[in-house]
């Protein structure tokens, strides 16, 4: 799966953490974006069984590995990837110190792009306030992420 662009549908159902879950349509959204525009190209979706959210398209480039991986195979995915996209959690974190490129969203950007980026590895951010994830579903972040995506391919 060398040069696919990976997703992360962070999904925590814990309430400590379940507040930093950005919607599934959004994440569908992205998926099937990417889909479209990189039919030449993998999209996987990764995460853990109880930790993502489990989605499901039509797209013959698109592979679903949630809950299918463990953590040496997660690490293998990022090693191997042109990008990848998520929520601001660990997997994303995993990818900026393989140096992959990675689009974050979420609510602490000084920390994700500069104090903890320490191979200083390629990161496109959008921010949103804490209280914003639940309802985010942004057409420009988006839009962003594309831009980002064709910047690294």
């Amino acid at each position: 799966f060398k040069d696919s662009i990976l997703v992360f549908p962070r999904c925590r159902a814990s309430e400590h953490y379940s507040v930093r879950n950005l919607p599934e349509t959004f994440y569908r959204q992205v998926v099937d974006n990417l889909c479209s525009e990189f039919s030449d190209t993998n999209i996987i979706t990764l995460g853990t069984k109880d930790g993502a959210y489990n989605i499901e398209n039509i797209f013959k480039n698109y592979l679903n590995f949630v809950g299918k991986t463990n953590i040496q195979m997660l690490i293998d995915f990022v090693t191997c990837a042109k990008v990848v996209i998520g929520g601001q959690s660990a997997p994303v974190k995993l990818s900026l110190l393989q140096g992959t490129p990675t689009y974050i969203i979420g609510h602490e950007k000084q920390r994700h792009v500069i104090d903890e980026n320490w191979s200083n590895t390629k990161v496109g951010f959008w921010e949103i306030g804490l209280n914003e994830y639940g309802n985010f579903n942004n057409s420009d972040c988006i839009q962003q992420i594309m831009e980002f995506v064709n910047e690294n391919l």
